[in-house]
């Protein structure tokens, strides 16, 4: 997958609870290839297209005491819209695909101080993801559990590494193509995540946050991500 994303949030605090709401805007073009069982026969599809996503969730971070333990969740919804080409010994299919997006997590963490201005974060995270229309349907479960390293510096960036495990247990694709039922590529598998990134303090009100992620295993790729947030 090769593509772009702008997520905007707003974000306010409540007694111990940080609650917010984002809205996302993704769009890329992809390419697979897979075994596909169509009308009874096994076909390998090769198959690309482009993808745009819009939606927007809630969220919310909760941190009951001082001990540095604290629980998130997010819930979304929107739309996602496919311009889909697969070629196989038959031909292959094209269609366009819009289906409503509806996405949960549920998660939590423990940040640990282990020296002055250096943390561990240890952290779990349960995904789930569907996209559903009468053509197409994709349901997609996840378990993200991972630890993060933070050394911050008196006025200057500080900076982060991690590593992680993505577990996908849940991770079929389906389409009906020509009236055919056709099953998609199983997607479930385990996947391995380091990341390093930093934050920098503008001012006192705005910050620039960047980072890099690289996956191995069932994902393969890189990722990035640039972020500018403003405190009022």
């Amino acid at each position: 997958v090769q593509g772009s994303n702008l997520a905007l949030a707003l974000a306010w605090e409540k007694g111990k609870t940080t609650w917010g709401i984002i809205g996302q805007s993704f769009e890329g073009s992809y390419t697979t290839s897979h075994t596909a069982d169509v009308g009874g026969s096994v076909l390998t599809v090769n198959s690309a297209g482009d993808l745009k996503q819009r939606d927007a969730g809630l969220f919310a971070r909760h941190r009951p005491d001082d001990s540095g333990r604290y629980w998130q969740a997010l819930v979304k919804g929107g739309q996602s819209k496919n311009e889909f080409k697969a070629d196989n010994a038959h031909g292959g299919s094209r269609f366009r695909s819009d289906r409503d997006l509806f996405g949960l997590s549920l998660g939590g963490g423990f940040v640990k101080e282990t020296a002055p201005n250096r943390s561990l974060e240890s952290y779990q995270h349960l995904v789930y993801t569907r996209l559903g229309s009468d053509r197409v349907t994709d349901s997609i479960g996840r378990l993200v559990a991972g630890v993060r390293r933070t050394v911050e510096r008196e006025g200057k960036p500080s900076f982060y590494a991690g590593a992680a495990l993505d577990y996908e247990f849940r991770g079929k694709t389906g389409a009906t193509i020509d009236g055919d039922k056709a099953d998609g590529a199983n997607l479930k598998g385990l996947s391995g995540v380091v990341e390093v990134g930093f934050s920098a303090r503008q001012s006192d009100t705005l910050t620039l946050e960047g980072a890099l992620y690289g996956y191995a295993g069932k994902k393969e790729g890189l990722a990035g991500s640039l972020t500018l947030s403003k405190k009022f």
